[in-house]
């Protein structure tokens, strides 16, 4: 009778911690998989925000660029149209004094 309760007691015992540790790790598994899916998460709004922060440098060199050039060309355009103003003034004012003459 002893020896039945002993052994009934070792089996409780054997019992409890088998669920113990089943209990134990699956805690650690569950925060593991947890810690691993943040750091992904982590990771991924890290690189997503690299890739936005790229493309808007990208995007503002961009419209600097198309501005500069634009600038440029406008400048051009202007230099262009005073010079040939100031032939036509030229060519205009020699034709007058030379009608003149």
């Amino acid at each position: 009778m002893v020896e039945a309760i002993v052994a009934a007691g070792e089996q409780h015992r054997r019992r409890v911690s088998t669920a113990t540790l089943n209990l134990v790790g699956e805690q650690e598994r569950r925060v593991s998989t947890a810690t691993l899916n943040l750091v992904g998460e982590q990771e991924r709004r890290v690189s997503t925000a690299t890739l936005n922060l790229v493309d808007e440098q990208e995007r503002r060199v961009s419209t600097a660029t198309l501005n500069l050039v634009g600038e440029q060309e406008g400048r051009v355009s202007t230099a262009t149209l005073n010079v040939v103003g100031e032939q036509e003034r030229r060519v205009s004012t020699a034709t007058l004094n030379l009608v003149g003459e």
